[in-house]
């Protein structure tokens, strides 16, 4: 397959941003005493022809950024800089001039869940390594971000008050559910809660059907749907709107566990994907027959991949996987792969010579795919 490198099983370490900024204690204390080798890349992406423009890089250095897209701009936050300690950097970029500019730094940076509620931006709880330590403390707070006023804010305490939470949109209102999984000598709560920025005030809500650990939750026009893992099933609730009621839906068919699992809404359809180095497949789901089909048995590349969550445009999804497993040995990947949900099909939109440790996000502006991220390595690995 074209643009690929390799290394064996047991080869460089990688330790993904991904997983430390989203409170992964043993990556964190790994990540500790380390120092992070950080080469940015940011790109446009034609899919059409698969050709990419190089881009102005963000001002600050750091890996791992925290990317979301707020109208026609995309503003970048925190992230860990060369010497592993979180960036309270905010910058944005705007794709008609090209030009990116600095904002109010971040007050509490950390690694966190996000959720874009109209103009706002909020970012959930998250563990965080406590400097020159192997000490993690959970950081139970939420911060949103107004783009239009330039100010930063703390919600009150939520109602659900657990670690590592899931956020989502809940039409002008932020959803906010249980972990992923249960805090130290605790149990998994079921409870879950909105907060309307009018009213200033968190409501809460019945509880899930069932308590469990939140892989992902994503919001759609009429309702919240929350995926949860346990072990070998993947259970799916919808949250009513309207009704503020919840709803079992079919079980997602991934058949094993996995630690990657995310949602994706596009074209009226919800898709599941499941991206880990040891399986990966996909899933769409129809609400009108709360049933789930299965997508082409093989991705572009034939085996699992390490992805992390896709971007949206128009009916497709897009993804760029940054390792293949083949066998016992992982393949580097330069690649970015749609997703076409009305047709369900897979193919390859745009593939370049791979480089190890490349880690980029795809996000979409004004219509157009871009990627950002790239090289991340430990030094000395």
């Amino acid at each position: 397959m074209a643009g690929m490198a390799s290394r064996p099983t047991k080869g460089l370490l990688l330790v993904t941003s991904a997983c430390a900024l989203v409170g992964c204690k043993d990556a964190l204390e790994v990540l500790q005493g380390n120092l992070l080798e950080i080469h940015p890349r940011f790109e446009r992406v034609d899919v059409a022809t698969g050709d990419r423009t190089a881009l102005a890089l963000p001002p600050v250095l750091r890996g791992g950024a925290i990317d979301v897209v707020v109208g026609d701009e995309l503003y970048r936050l925190g992230g860990l800089d060369e010497g592993t300690v979180f960036s309270d950097a905010l910058e944005v970029y705007d794709p008609a001039t090209g030009a990116w500019t600095a904002l109010a730094p971040w007050p509490s940076p950390r690694g966190a869940s996000t959720a874009v509620v109209g103009r706002r931006i909020c970012l959930g709880h998250a563990s965080v390594l406590e400097p020159n330590s192997t000490v993690v403390t959970e950081v139970e707070r939420i911060d949103c971000y107004d783009v239009d006023t330039g100010a930063w804010s703390m919600l009150p305490s939520s109602p659900v008050g657990t670690f590592s939470t899931a956020l989502a949109v809940a039409g002008d209102r932020l959803f906010h559910a249980g972990p992923q999984h249960a805090p130290a000598g605790g149990a998994l709560p079921a409870a879950a809660a909105v907060y309307d920025f009018t009213a200033e005030a968190w409501e809460s809500l019945p509880d899930l059907p069932a308590a469990c650990g939140v892989d992902d939750a994503v919001g759609d026009t009429d309702a919240v749907y929350v995926l949860c893992g346990d072990n070998d099933v993947s259970r799916v609730y919808a949250l009513e709107l309207a009704s503020s009621t919840w709803s079992s839906r079919a079980d997602l068919p991934f058949g094993v566990f996995q630690s990657r699992r995310t949602f994706a809404v596009a074209g009226g359809l919800l898709a599941g994907f499941d991206s880990h180095l040891d399986g990966s497949v996909a899933q769409r789901y129809s609400p009108g027959s709360d049933a789930w089909s299965p997508t082409p048995p093989a991705h572009p590349g034939g085996g699992a991949v390490s992805a992390f969550r896709p971007a949206v445009l128009g009916d497709a999804v897009f993804f760029h996987p940054d390792e293949e497993k083949e066998g016992s040995t992982y393949v580097f990947l330069d690649e970015v792969w749609r997703y076409d949900l009305t047709a369900s099909t897979w193919a390859v939109a745009s593939s370049h010579p791979a480089e190890l440790d490349l880690r980029m996000v795809p996000v979409v502006l004004a219509g157009e795919l871009y990627l950002i991220g790239g090289i991340e390595r430990l030094r000395g690995f």
